[in-house]
């Protein structure tokens, strides 16, 4: 099971995402968080742990 609580491990981010608006920060951190369609494809090591964020 994948904890999505943010406790534990290290949330590495840009200095470009940090200076975002608070409100467009908190967004792409619940987006991040809250991604759970994981497949071999996008996730071939079972590691979690890359993205790609696309604006909607």
């Amino acid at each position: 099971m994948t904890s999505t609580r943010g406790i534990g491990g290290r949330l590495i981010i840009t200095k470009a995402v940090a200076s975002l608006p608070y409100a467009e920060l908190n967004e792409i951190l619940l987006a991040v968080r809250s991604f759970d369609a994981f497949t071999p494809d996008n996730d071939p090591w079972g590691e979690h742990d890359c993205a790609v964020l696309t604006p909607a």
